[in-house]
């Protein structure tokens, strides 16, 4: 079984929940925090539809570079499907999780990319917390996102600081 995604270089959606389970376990067992970010590139129809899928492809492809460079050593970048990227954060807190994330938009933002110039995304961020499940924690950074997306997007928004809103 192949755990890696083809086009980008990175791990794949089945890899991303298989090592979501083991940093679950490790919350339950050892109280070992992680957190999740996800994030979905704004606006990309309009890259397939103005320069085709093929540029489309070398932007995913160069997603997938940006993240496993930004990546520490206990991070997992994925793709989930889409444009949407996930970068499961190991060993990271709240206030971690929204740092990088941070970082992350502003990296993206300076980033040249193929033939299309400048490119920004939205991220959605969140900590797993006691009660939480591999479904919620994901519901929840997806939840964050979207609040991204509809506060004008090229933003990360964590899911705590918005419910606590």
């Amino acid at each position: 079984m192949n755990s890696t995604e083809r086009l980008t270089g990175i791990g794949n959606r089945r890899f991303f929940q298989q090592k979501l389970q083991i940093h679950i376990e490790q919350f339950d067992k050892h109280g070992i925090p992680f957190s999740l970010l996800v994030m979905d590139i704004d606006h990309f129809k309009q890259v397939n539809d103005i320069y085709g899928h093929a540029i489309g492809d070398l932007v995913l492809a160069q997603l997938g570079v940006l993240l496993k460079t930004a990546a520490r050593d206990q991070d997992i970048p994925a793709r989930f499907g889409g444009e949407e990227f996930i970068l499961l954060l190991g060993q990271t807190d709240e206030e971690k999780a929204f740092e990088i994330a941070q970082q992350l938009i502003k990296q993206f933002e300076k980033t040249i990319w193929p033939s299309v110039g400048r490119l920004t995304v939205s991220i959605g961020c969140t900590t797993f917390k006691k009660g939480d499940t591999e479904s919620s924690v994901f519901e929840h950074a997806d939840d964050a996102l979207y609040e991204s997306k509809r506060n004008g997007r090229n933003q990360a928004t964590q899911y705590e600081a918005m419910k606590r809103m």
